[in-house]
């Protein structure tokens, strides 16, 4: 993506970005815009591009779009059937897969149908492209990985530098605490032990536990290794595809309905983790992405929104915001 890492809190360096919440594509251009702006003034930029060094493009962006796409829009005398032309959406075979539910497939398909009555180009991309294997497979590399960046740049939080800092009754405590255990532990460790299991919640304990393991000896090839080998097989389908076959992927957000509030995180874990396998692709090639909610209604009659998302290639927010615009305007939001 456009926007660096710079000055965020490190969890998984190679994954780590900025992403906007907003209430439409125009807000987030502009958004964009600013942070493209600061960005510029304060580090180095990543690309020698003039083109993008500019951030007027995303606050034209956000303007154009605030205050006259989708006022024009709305003017039924307005031709609006080649908007998008010649924009070409790719629709990934691979994405398709059992677990997804037919009625966000529905919202998918509905998706497509609108941009391609805005002028875009609907081309189905075969999983000789992006291969289905791979993408499943992606999610647990990216758990690997995540976990793996995580647990080494979390061992800065010691409680000395970084972290919890105790007091000095605190320390005497831990002290009498030390002097009266028999483990072999010194008084640092003690302390160092300490101090993490009361700053990091289980699921950071969870991921720092499995992120050690994936990188001892003994496992560091059978688990990081072929995960960072499934990455960049990943990585060049995915720019291949985008290279050779498509500006835009179009998919789903997720592959199941939004969780209750009051089902517990232990409850739908793994439901939940799963359920990343459609985001987590964007990530692992270092491609932006936009997701856009739509409205639908279950079965039961409850209202929910299942989302699409529009993948680019690098440095395409521009494209990817003004497509989504589009997109949204027409899926009533």
């Amino acid at each position: 993506g456009r926007l660096s890492r710079h000055g965020l809190v490190s969890y998984a360096s190679s994954l780590d970005t900025v992403g906007i919440l907003g209430p439409s594509s125009g807000c987030v251009a502009t958004a964009l815009g600013q942070l493209v702006s600061h960005e510029s003034e304060t580090i180095n930029e990543t690309t020698t591009n003039p083109q993008f060094r500019d951030s007027n493009q995303y606050m034209q962006v956000g303007e154009n779009l605030s205050n006259d796409l989708f006022v024009q829009q709305d003017a039924k005398e307005k031709d609006t059937s080649e908007l998008l032309s010649p924009i070409i959406i790719g629709i990934p075979e691979a994405f398709s897969v059992e677990e997804c539910p037919d009625l966000i497939r529905s919202s998918w398909a509905r998706a497509a149908e609108v941009l391609e009555a805005k002028g875009a180009s609907i081309r189905t991309i075969s999983s000789s492209t992006i291969s289905p294997a791979v993408l499943q497979s992606s999610l647990a590399a990216y758990y690997v990985l995540v976990s793996a960046e995580a647990s080494s740049n979390l061992a800065r939080y010691d409680g000395f530098k970084y972290g919890i800092h105790k007091d000095e009754q605190s320390s005497l405590e831990t002290l009498d605490e030390w002097e009266a255990s028999t483990s072999s532990y010194s008084l640092l460790e003690h302390q160092f032990a300490k101090t993490r299991s009361l700053g990091f919640g289980p699921e950071v304990v969870r991921r720092i536990l499995c992120g050690t393991a994936v990188l001892s000896s003994d496992r560091f090839h059978t688990y990081y290794e072929a995960a960072a080998k499934i990455r960049a097989l990943l990585t060049q389908q995915f720019h291949e595809c985008l290279d050779d076959e498509c500006d835009i992927l179009l998919v789903p957000t997720a592959i199941s309905f939004p969780p209750k509030l009051d089902i517990s995180m232990t409850d739908s874990a793994v439901d939940i983790f799963a359920n990343d396998v459609m985001t987590v692709p964007a990530s692992l090639a270092g491609l932006p992405a936009v997701s856009v909610p739509s409205q639908a209604t279950k079965d039961d009659g409850e209202a929910f929104t299942p989302a699409v998302q529009l993948i680019g290639s690098r440095m395409s927010e521009a494209l990817l915001l003004e497509v989504a615009s589009i997109l949204e305007k027409d899926l009533e939001l």
